[in-house]
């Protein structure tokens, strides 16, 4: 047993790592479950009742742990992590909708754990495989451990983490099988965990040709020569068999997913299921309106002008989100020093032909391409990629560490490890502070007068938030939805001139609203306009129609509208910013005055856990006859 321990010393130091940057601070907003992803799960989860009878449970028309019979039809997510928080839940006597919450987090950021476990043991694989150093498993498991978006991940009751760490245990435990003497029983294990691993998110399936290659190469690479004939019709036979339990292990999780749930061997999909991923899908419609679209709409800019052959638009197009998305969804994500370290073990591999290693980084770079090339490039869909290029990167480590000179190697180690933590200390220190919201809403109680009226934006969390009365001192105010993300027409312009010239206060909870508006303004030149003169410090007022030209279709207007929109013009609008909750990226917990601002970052990074709150006062006077 000590031999063991001492053996594997670089998982262990690796694991308290991933444990103390996972599960701190777990409350990070104070209970006001300030994830929409989380409050939906919750939700879920709360509603869900454990079945009588297993056929019950199988059962998908009568079943109490199927979403569509709880009223939420419109389901797109894996459901063994929800049946697992329900059932540690209701066994920790936390089956309560506070509770639930406190209990996924906790879980999510165990099974992420178990990624950093499962790079692990890939790593002692192939270092098995290719005779090198048991090291690069050691540097691969800190490489993921230290990663900015995982550890938010974890902080999160979602379901990535859940997907992640169930899919790369399945492919280490499926690599490793065919070096240990007890093959049957790891190839079942692992063909369980990818089943779960589907039935957590569906885009496990993603890595399914992986899962074909180890199995191809392990037979290629047994004690008996085969002809090439042989190995494909065998591996074949595994790939059938490793399905067929994999299937099995996924019907049973999520038995929902199917027809006919209560008929093991029907595999056609549940029209409910395949209509909630068509749903999903329609969403990405770069001329709709759905509000968390609106951000990845004139993402792919061109470098061009239009004038230019169309073949060169189109390469400046998929360049402009390559770019977008390798900057948001691996640089920021995984780590630039990362990052770089990962092509680095890239290139080594190429040159030292280790094809079967090569396949994890084709697979990687294909991911990210693939990826940067849809409509939503939200950073949580990278991640998949990054178990993989935290193997590539600890080959890089291995082979850039490789010195005889003792001092030199220390202080390579030293600046390295100084260089790929320090991105997760910066971030670390968004959850040693209230959350900026739950800050904003105590201000509020305390400065704003009782009775204020106050625009929250649609589709973002309203504030003040509900504290409790010594903090609130029982102040109320009145609140009314502004819809940003409706389409900029002739009722949505008298009802944005109407509320902001007779409300008192203007609230951003994030920057959900001017973030996505201010991308299109040819899709909304009334609200980006808006957006426009709140946000620019040097003006002094701002005519919501001015001249006339902000919106030309007055002349549809009733005569008693026309009115109404005459008097608004001729108000000089006044708000101004009078209050700005941050927590940005900074080192001011350990005593280091550097803070480093993230609002150019993707949505996803900020608008969950330390969003930029702003809070603007109407300091107008409108006319008598308004």
């Amino acid at each position: 047993m000590r031999s063991f321990l001492l053996r594997h010393k670089a998982l262990w130091a690796t694991l308290l790592i991933a444990c103390v940057t996972r599960l701190v601070s777990v409350d990070w907003d104070a209970g006001q479950h300030l994830h929409p992803d989380e409050r939906f799960l919750t939700m879920v989860t709360v509603a869900m009742q454990v079945p009588a009878s297993l056929g019950i449970y199988l059962n998908a028309r009568t079943s109490s742990l199927n979403p569509a019979n709880l009223d939420f039809s419109f389901f797109v997510y894996g459901l063994f992590p929800l049946v697992l928080v329900k059932l540690l839940s209701i066994a920790s006597d936390m089956d309560t909708y506070m509770g639930i919450t406190q209990v996924g987090r906790m879980v999510s950021a165990v099974f992420d754990m178990g990624t950093v476990i499962g790079v692990y043991v890939m790593g002692r694989t192939l270092a098995s495989r290719y005779t090198l150093k048991p090291s690069i498993a050691g540097y691969a498991a800190f490489l993921y451990a230290v990663a900015v978006l995982p550890i938010q991940l974890s902080h999160f009751y979602a379901t990535d983490t859940f997907m992640l760490s169930l899919m790369v245990l399945a492919l280490a435990v499926l690599a490793y099988c065919f070096t240990s003497q007890s093959r049957p029983f790891w190839f079942g294990v692992s063909a369980i965990l990818y089943g779960l691993a589907i039935a957590s998110k569906i885009t496990a399936i993603y890595v399914a040709p992986l899962i074909g290659l180890i199995l191809l190469d392990a037979i290629r690479n047994s004690r008996t020569k085969k002809p090439i004939r042989s190995i494909v019709w065998q591996g074949i036979g595994l790939g059938l068999l490793y399905g067929l339990i994999s299937y099995m292990a996924l019907r049973g999780a999520y038995p929902y997913m199917f027809q006919e749930s209560q008929h093991l061997w029907d595999p056609r999909p549940a029209q409910a299921f395949v209509d909630s991923l068509k749903t999903l899908k329609s969403y990405d419609d770069p001329s709709g309106y759905f509000p968390p679209a609106i951000q990845w709409m004139s993402r792919d800019i061109e470098w061009v002008s239009p004038t230019q052959p169309s073949a060169l638009r189109m390469v400046s197009t998929i360049g402009t989100s390559l770019s977008y998305g390798i900057v948001q969804g691996v640089l920021v994500g995984f780590g630039l020093v990362a990052s770089a370290l990962a092509i680095v073990g890239f290139v080594y591999i190429i040159r030292a032909r280790r094809w079967f290693f090569l396949t994890f980084g084709a697979f990687a770079a294909g991911f990210v391409v693939y990826q940067s090339l849809q409509f939503v490039k939200s950073p949580r869909y990278f991640v998949v990629s990054y178990p993989f290029l935290a193997l590539l990167g600890g080959y890089g480590i291995q082979m850039l560490l490789g010195t005889r000179h003792r001092t030199h190697e220390i202080i390579r180690r030293s600046i390295l490890f100084l260089a790929l933590v320090l991105p997760a200390l910066f971030f670390l220190s968004i959850y040693q502070y209230p959350h900026t919201r739950n800050t904003a809403s105590a201000w509020m109680y305390d400065h704003l007068p009782a009775g204020s009226t106050i625009l929250w934006e649609y589709w973002d969390d309203p504030l003040p938030l509900s504290l409790p009365m010594e903090k609130s001192h029982g102040v109320q105010f009145v609140g009314q939805d502004f819809h940003v993300f409706a389409i900029d027409d002739e009722a949505k312009w008298l009802q944005m001139t109407n509320q902001l010239s007779t409300a008192q206060y203007y609230v951003m909870s994030s920057n959900r609203g001017w973030g996505s508006v201010l991308r299109v303004p040819e899709k909304y030149p009334l609200m980006s306009r808006v957006y426009r003169d709140l946000l620019n410090p040097y003006r002094t007022h701002f005519l919501l129609c001015g001249t006339g030209d902000a919106y030309r279709g007055l002349g549809t207007l009733t005569s008693n509208e026309q009115n109404i929109a005459s008097a608004v013009c001729s108000a000089r609008l006044d708000y101004r910013l009078i209050y700005t909750a941050t927590s940005y990226p900074s080192l001011r917990y350990l005593g280091i005055p550097m803070t480093i601002p993230d609002q150019w970052l993707d949505e996803a990074y900020t608008v969950y856990d330390h969003p930029k709150v702003m809070i603007f006062q109407n300091n107008a006077t409108l006319p008598t006859s308004r």
